[in-house]
């Protein structure tokens, strides 16, 4: 009896090797596929990080705008909309700058 039950183990324990080697072979796989997603997703961000910093320049113009003084008020309207027009295109700049800081703050 002793011996059927070693027997019943030893066969178990085969049984729990060769899955463990299924396993491990299936984690293998998935780990080359990470890997080989590394390099580029490095890259990327790089150039986010770059494209991050030239957005962080727009800062400067914005608080320029934002500083025109209210008592101009004897602009034409041509100057009004340009300068709105200008502001909006700021603000969309860092929006994006925005996103993309949001975006690089996941790819890390």
């Amino acid at each position: 009896m002793e011996m059927e039950q070693i027997l019943k183990q030893v066969e178990w324990l085969d049984d729990e090797r060769r899955k463990d080697k299924t396993r491990l072979g299936a984690l293998e796989e998935k780990l080359k596929a990470l890997e080989s997603q590394v390099s580029p997703l490095e890259i990327q961000s790089k150039d986010l990080s770059s494209e991050v910093t030239r957005f962080n320049h727009l800062d400067n113009p914005v608080g320029q705008l934002r500083r025109i003084p209210a008592a101009d008020a004897h602009r034409d309207k041509t100057t009004d909309r340009r300068a709105g027009k200008a502001q909006r295109n700021v603000k969309k700049k860092l929006t994006n700058c925005t996103v993309l800081r949001r975006v690089l703050w996941r790819t890390r």
